[in-house]
């Protein structure tokens, strides 16, 4: 098999696996200075988000609420400063609904040490939030049946 050849089996393989994974997998150039746009992302991620396809290529900005462009600027800032990788959870207006996300956010550097892009892997546990949300609520129930007892 020629180089051609294996590089587009190689693609194609990656391909396979970028879209099977079950977490939201986004790839966000750096443009500059609160400047990013969304360059890839899998069919994970369109499929719990809500998302259209046709985000990939655009800033930021142009399809993400004010609320949550504020709150992931903020947390790639921290990520380009300290060039480390960022975790955090949230809830999140998407267009599918609200969803609870675990996300981490992975620097990927130029060969010069530039933070240049940010890999961000998604997992959405929404129900697991929900579950614990009702956990905790039948907690205080069951405290305020023994109480008054």
């Amino acid at each position: 098999m020629d180089g051609h050849n294996s590089s587009l089996v190689y693609i194609q393989y990656l391909s396979t696996v970028f879209d099977n994974i079950a977490d939201g997998i986004l790839l966000i150039n750096i443009e500059g200075p609160n400047s990013y746009r969304l360059s890839m992302a899998n069919k994970p991620y369109f499929a719990f988000s809500g998302y259209p396809e046709d985000s990939v290529g655009k800033k930021l900005p142009e399809f993400l609420t004010g609320e949550s462009y504020t709150f992931l600027s903020r947390q790639f800032r921290k990520v380009i400063k300290t060039k480390k990788t960022v975790d955090y959870t949230r809830w999140a207006d998407m267009p599918s609904g609200l969803r609870a996300i675990n996300g981490r956010l992975v620097p990927i550097f130029s060969t010069t040490g530039e933070c240049i892009q940010i890999a961000a892997i998604l997992h959405d546990c929404t129900e697991q939030e929900q579950l614990r949300e009702e956990v905790g609520h039948l907690r205080d129930t069951v405290r305020g049946i023994r109480s008054s007892i």
